[in-house]
């Protein structure tokens, strides 16, 4: 807890305070199923999320913490049932997701977002953390009218979004 708290409640907190923290959700890692951002496998970065989500909410239990923060949708049932099983925090889930991700199964690229969310906020509905927020909290796209459409399609599923990185 030592490594979180310190600079948390000497940097954040004391120079924002706790009612302005409250507010910032802390996203654990970067897309951990991609093997440039971690090099680990997946129990270790849900070993990590939990040691992370504990030792923040042992700060202040307002603070909201959130993962997997995985690309393409990746880990959410594994990592619901992980929190789950685990008593490990989760105020929302995160995930990132990109128009040429192969893997979302689109047919065509404008899809391909809209789709991972979907079945991202499937899966939080099939799980113990039923009614949990979802953030895109990266996605990109250089085209304003497929901006436009990723934004009117993925609303329906989810609570916040950013485009590029939160």
């Amino acid at each position: 807890m030592g490594k979180f708290y310190r600079p948390l409640r000497a940097s954040l907190i004391a120079r924002y305070g706790i009612a302005t923290v409250r507010t910032w959700p802390f996203e654990v890692w970067n897309e951990p199923n991609l093997p440039f951002f971690w090099t680990r496998n997946q129990q270790q970065y849900f070993d990590l999320y939990k040691a992370t989500a504990v030792a923040i909410k042992s700060i202040d239990p307002a603070l909201q913490v959130g993962g997997p923060a995985t690309s393409g949708g990746a880990w959410i049932d594994e990592f619901a049932l992980y929190c789950g099983q685990n008593n490990a925090p989760v105020d929302f889930f995160a995930t990132h997701s990109y128009a040429g991700d192969e893997k979302a199964g689109a047919s065509n690229i404008n899809d391909a977002i809209p789709q991972t969310i979907a079945k991202v906020r499937q899966s939080i509905e099939a799980s113990a953390f039923k009614g949990r927020p979802l953030w895109l909290s990266d996605w990109s796209s250089d085209s304003p009218a497929m901006i436009a459409h990723v934004v009117k399609e993925c609303l329906p599923n989810l609570q916040a979004m950013s485009h590029w990185v939160i």
